[in-house]
């Protein structure tokens, strides 16, 4: 049974710091979306048992998810960086962890380079609210656009903890994946299927 709730007390406060509609068969959107969910379908059978992962679409964000709970919605101003963003975040909690994804519509000046500053930015905002330095990354690419993957070990209220990210800029948006969650849950959490379900709906 599928069950929803919201991140505990003292893991929203850091993702928030940092951090459907039916599409017809005649849509161009449709062949896509359709793709996507069959994907999801072979994901799901090699993920946690604990976590019941379920796609979540946010068509005016342009933007898909596997999430393991069904999330809550909040918009806040935040600062990436000297950014300012109006971050549009989706977050739900199951064992123990906190998962979020978010995106946000990014100013009309920003070029190819502030933009790539702005997920390296990101990165380092992350590690500062855990009190650990950014660290290393790996670089891949959605649709064509520039990404930053990490993680990063850090603290939190007296324990360990670690958070992994997925940030990526468009030409018109900044979206995030960020899991939050103790260091002992980190290899039944099913990060790398969380951070790899992010999809873009054109």
């Amino acid at each position: 049974m599928r069950t929803s709730s919201a991140p505990s007390a003292g893991l929203r406060p850091l993702l928030s710091r940092t951090i459907s509609d039916t599409i017809s068969d005649e849509s161009p959107g449709a062949a896509r979306r359709l793709t996507f969910i069959i994907v999801a379908l072979v994901w799901l059978t090699a993920c946690s048992p604990a976590l019941d992962w379920r796609l979540f679409s946010w068509p005016a964000g342009g933007f898909a998810a596997l999430m393991p709970a069904k999330p809550s919605e909040e918009t806040r101003e935040i600062f990436i960086g000297a950014t300012r963003l109006d971050m549009h975040l989706f977050s739900a909690s199951a064992a123990g962890n906190a998962y979020a994804a978010g995106y946000a519509d990014l100013p009309p000046a920003l070029d190819s380079h502030a933009r790539e500053r702005l997920l390296q930015d990101a990165q380092a905002g992350f590690a500062h609210n855990v009190g650990a330095t950014p660290g290393s990354f790996e670089e891949n690419s959605i649709e064509g656009f520039p990404c930053r993957q990490f993680t990063i070990a850090g603290n939190a209220s007296g324990r360990s903890v670690e958070v992994a990210g997925r940030v990526c800029t468009t030409d018109r948006r900044f979206y995030q994946l960020v899991y939050l969650g103790p260091a002992e849950n980190a290899r039944n959490a099913d990060v790398p299927l969380f951070l790899a379900s992010l999809k873009l709906l054109f």
